[in-house]
């Protein structure tokens, strides 16, 4: 039985890698435009963020519909249980008093980090997309003399990519070559057509034919939310806003600002302040690239063995993404919980310190 499962995997191996395996990726950092609003350029995850906020309402509406006071089906009772534990974590950590007003923040967090990351390993995304045809957007340069001699200016796209077939799809059974076209600084767009043609012939093995083939960007519509730098950022500057008014409205704005501006103890209160000041700056700086790093390595792992080893080793790394996709939004809450105590915990002394009086005298009449 051992050898039949070794054999097996050596087999979907062999399989996968001969004719399963995926083009050779071109790895992107920013996200790609996909149209524009007037003078905002509307990318794949801002499109993605759309939609995942649309999902989530629908699931939210869909099953609060028939609420109970005891729970009944599966969909309240998970999102009972899931509620339940969070908050009590988050009560944990932070007291009750201060759980309740933490835990909108924190699990919302948790929870659309958790489903953005999760979302982008279904099949639907990174893979359907619109096609810019460079090619021929070069050689229509190339071809007007009014043009032909300017110089030339790369497209606005990502990548240069070659694909077989059809203009919108992919047939089954045909392959995506990924050819890169380098074009020196100062070229015209005529010696920039020339050199496009002379890579794509020396690659494909014959001359490029523009009837049969498309040469252009292949931007998927749906990208991982937490693959696009300004996703964390944005969650790390929500996170931090609301870290400063919980420690405003707990101790005060003159209270609370007196943690960065200490003018009272002598230089020493005025450098150990400043710290104060730039580790809450650090701390965006840390929460961006904790989220975006982890998360856009996954993506890149993902797609190298897709392309390396699929059906079996691939499989193994998607298990590895579901834990990790939990972790990083599980640690981001956390994190803003933890800071959100530490912001309002000079407001527990002071309660602490008023209290002890009160209960003296019960004590002593006792």
């Amino acid at each position: 039985m051992k050898w039949l499962i070794i054999a097996g995997v050596l087999a979907l191996v062999v399989v996968g890698f001969l004719f399963f395996r995926l083009p050779q990726p071109i790895l992107e950092l920013r996200a790609e435009t996909l149209f524009s609003i007037g003078p905002v350029a509307i990318t794949n995850t801002i499109l993605t963020s759309w939609v995942m906020v649309a999902l989530i309402s629908l699931i939210t509406i869909l099953g609060t519909r028939k609420l109970t006071l005891v729970p009944t089906g599966w969909f309240q009772n998970l999102f009972e249980a899931l509620i339940e534990g969070f908050g009590n974590i988050v009560n944990g950590v932070a007291g009750e008093q201060n759980g309740r007003r933490f835990f909108p923040v924190v699990f919302i967090l948790f929870f659309y980090i958790v489903f953005c990351n999760w979302m982008a390993l279904t099949p639907l995304f990174n893979v359907i997309g619109t096609t810019e045809n460079v090619y021929e957007h070069v050689h229509h340069l190339a071809a007007d003399p009014e043009h032909a001699d300017e110089p030339f200016e790369e497209p606005e796209i990502q990548g240069w990519v070659m694909k077989h077939g059809s203009f919108n799809y992919l047939p089954l059974g045909e392959k995506t070559e990924h050819v890169k076209v380098e074009i020196p600084e100062h070229s015209t767009n005529a010696q920039a057509a020339a050199l496009m043609d002379a890579e794509l012939e020396h690659t494909l093995g014959h001359p490029f034919d523009e009837e049969h083939e498309t040469y252009g960007l292949i931007a998927p519509f749906l990208r991982g939310v937490n693959t696009d730098l300004n996703a964390p950022l944005g969650y790390a500057v929500w996170s931090a806003i609301f870290v400063e008014l919980w420690g405003i409205t707990a101790l005060g704005l003159l209270a609370y600002g007196s943690k960065f501006f200490n003018f009272k103890g002598g230089p020493i209160g005025i450098f150990v302040g400043l710290l104060e000041l730039i580790s809450e700056f650090a701390r965006l700086i840390s929460f961006t690239f904790r989220l975006f790093g982890n998360i856009f390595a996954g993506e890149v792992l993902l797609f190298m063995m897709s392309f390396l080893l699929p059906f079996v080793l691939v499989d193994a790394f998607y298990g590895l993404e579901l834990f990790v996709g939990l972790i990083q939004g599980f640690v981001f809450a956390m994190l803003t919980l933890v800071f959100g105590v530490m912001a309002v915990s000079g407001h527990g002394d002071h309660e602490e310190h008023h209290a002890e009086p009160h209960t003296a005298p019960a004590e002593h009449h006792a």
